[in-house]
């Protein structure tokens, strides 16, 4: 097996082994929530990037269908922002909850880079970490705007 597809398959794995034991059993409505809502701007943002020719992805899942990374796109990024919701701290300020976000989103970053360095897994054309970064951030306040709004109390339901 290649290097990259081991990569693939290990990223893949390790987002379904980290949902299937950290995430609070409790919660499991919002965990489905949050994965659908991060999944349909995901798929269309990834599939518009691919084709206005800002990334590339050489080596990748499905090719015969899809010209995006199945794994990052479809699955691996909306279950980062299942974690990322299910241990967001609402308790502290707001500097500490800015940190959280940060964090979050260089997790996700950071392997990008070293991805797009040293593998074939994918390729920037006219893109930039940054504009992974800025827009993974958007991604999780979006998320965690619509599960407040899902889940908020009855009283401000409309009749």
């Amino acid at each position: 097996m290649y290097t990259t597809e081991l990569i693939i398959l290990g990223a893949a794995n390790l987002g379904a082994l980290l949902s299937l034991f950290l995430l609070p059993r409790g919660k499991v409505l919002q965990h489905h929530l949050v994965f659908l809502v991060v999944s349909l701007p995901t798929w269309v943002i990834g599939l518009m990037v691919v084709e206005w020719g800002l990334l590339a992805y050489p080596v990748r899942e499905l090719a015969a269908i899809n010209r995006t990374s199945f794994c990052f796109e479809y699955f691996l990024l909306p279950i980062v922002a299942v974690h990322y919701n299910a241990w967001y701290p609402e308790n502290k300020r707001l500097g500490g909850r800015a940190l959280y976000l940060l964090l979050y989103c260089s997790a996700l970053t950071v392997p990008e880079i070293l991805i797009e360095r040293y593998t074939d897994l994918l390729s920037y054309l006219h893109w930039s970490w940054y504009i992974t970064f800025v827009s993974e951030g958007f991604i999780f306040l979006y998320s965690r705007a619509v599960l407040l709004w899902f889940f908020r109390p009855s009283s401000h339901r409309m009749s």
